[in-house]
């Protein structure tokens, strides 16, 4: 968990590399247990966690779309912890709705994401920032009721 969380830090500084690094090295970890999803202090470190953070630092390094096909093969329902899944859908919805060819299945993303743990999703910083760029990209009336209805529970809907 420590080589996840140095490369999430990593990739806030832009470092490319060095998340890159830590994300091997956690692998390899990842690769020598036996389980899938490690059970120790919630932490659920395993391979299906790394491929996870790999979608985080993905999203955190701007790589956008791309981050798809890192979540393709990632079987985020062996976390037992729907906030974590949410977490995950959401990283992964971000990255998808800035683009206008796939607003659609990131704003389906969100709102499962939000299904899962409205508390954390309605109230992420970085949630809000992606679903309101949305909202100003798309012209009022094709904007989609699912999008503005996800925009009026994150507070950003027009008066």
């Amino acid at each position: 968990m420590l080589h996840l969380s140095a490369a999430m830090a990593a990739a806030a500084q832009s470092d490319r590399d060095t998340a890159t690094t830590h994300l091997n090295e956690a692998a390899a970890i990842a690769d020598r247990l036996d389980e899938e999803v490690g059970t120790f202090g919630r932490a659920y470190f395993g391979r299906t966690n790394v491929g996870i953070w790999r979608v985080s630092i993905g999203v955190e390094l701007g790589d956008g779309g791309r981050v798809a096909e890192i979540a393709r093969d990632i079987r985020v329902d062996a976390i037992p912890s729907p906030s974590r899944q949410a977490n995950f859908f959401a990283d992964l919805g971000r990255a998808l709705i800035s683009d206008k060819a796939t607003r659609e299945q990131g704003l389906a993303l969100l709102l499962r994401a939000e299904k899962l743990a409205p508390q954390l999703i309605r109230n992420d910083l970085f949630v809000r920032e992606a679903v309101g760029n949305a909202l100003r990209s798309a012209r009022r009336a094709a904007g989609g009721q699912e999008l503005r209805g996800l925009a009026y529970r994150l507070g950003l809907a027009p008066s």
